[in-house]
């Protein structure tokens, strides 16, 4: 298995939040299905999550906290 891009892990999570089941991300990612669930297995741990639910919420928390940063930012000018 070769090392998954911080990229390809965010285009994971993308379509994993729309859903879509392992086998078929990894078809779309062109990783195998063993690869996926590393990746899963390794966000669970970097989001400190132990379901892939958890691995939604705090995956779009840190995104939102991103965006009010940058929101805040352009106020501040």
């Amino acid at each position: 298995m070769g090392v998954v891009k911080k990229e390809a892990k965010i285009k994971i999570v993308k379509l994993m939040l729309q859903d879509i089941p392992t086998e078929e991300i990894a078809k779309l990612t062109n990783y195998g299905v063993g690869t996926i669930r590393k990746v899963f297995d390794e966000l669970r741990e970097e989001y400190n999550v132990k379901s892939k639910t958890g691995l939604a919420a705090a995956y779009l928390r840190a995104e939102l906290k991103k965006l009010k940063k940058q929101i805040d930012n352009i106020l501040d000018v």
